[in-house]
């Protein structure tokens, strides 16, 4: 027969504290009963006094033996509980420690076959990207030296901007469109304006007939 698991042997001793429970919830009843019979009797009892307490003195006596039995498997239960979670936990850690494994191997050959994460890449990438800022810098700074200065103090300013506001004051008041808002207009015809190009000479001819 093969041996019992201890999840096996944990639901056997259950079921025998269990079974000791009633056994003692029974016995206390018998007690109960003995007591009431003592009281009754009283100092008066006699011989069946005595053979009350004696028979109550051996139904304590059965309780106590079936509490002693109902105290020590619940500690044996105390005992298999925590080995059961002791095993548990050692299982746990073993499938930690087999992850964690696996996840170290993992990276590792995530490091060999790819360049980008080797550490020395990477440095050689920042050095780089600094190297290639400080020549954008210099570039920059190159530049700006042909730069044309512009100097303007603030008298000139102030001259600038009180020329601004007069012309939108008189624009203003004149109700006028500003100019650079105004389409340009055709230019009319028909109203004796010279047109150069095709039939000017006609209209010449034309004007001298009619003074004669």
């Amino acid at each position: 027969m093969p041996p019992k698991s201890l999840d096996e042997v944990g639901t056997t001793m259950d079921a025998r504290i269990d079974t000791l429970d009633a056994r003692i919830a029974k016995l206390d009843t018998e007690l109960r009963k003995h007591r009431d019979a003592i009281k009754a009797m009283g100092a008066r009892g006699g011989p069946a006094l005595e053979q009350a307490k004696k028979r109550a003195m051996n139904v304590l006596k059965q309780k106590k033996v079936l509490e002693g039995q109902r105290d020590k498997i619940t500690a044996n239960v105390m005992r298999i509980d925590e080995t059961r979670y002791t095993t548990s936990a050692l299982e746990d850690q073993v499938e930690m420690v087999q992850a964690l494994k696996i996840a170290a191997n993992t990276m590792k050959k995530q490091m060999k076959k790819t360049k980008e994460l080797d550490p020395d890449h990477v440095e050689d990438i920042m050095e780089d990207l600094q190297d290639a800022q400080e020549r954008l810098d210099d570039l920059n700074e190159a530049m700006g030296a042909y730069d044309v200065p512009v100097d303007v103090d603030d008298t000139e300013l102030m001259y600038e901007m009180d020329l601004l506001g007069e012309e939108v004051a008189k624009e203003a008041l004149a109700d006028e469109t500003p100019a650079y808002a105004l389409d340009i207009p055709d230019v009319p015809t028909g109203l004796g304006v010279p047109m150069s190009g095709v039939g000017e000479d006609e209209d010449a001819e034309e004007a001298l007939a009619q003074n004669a």
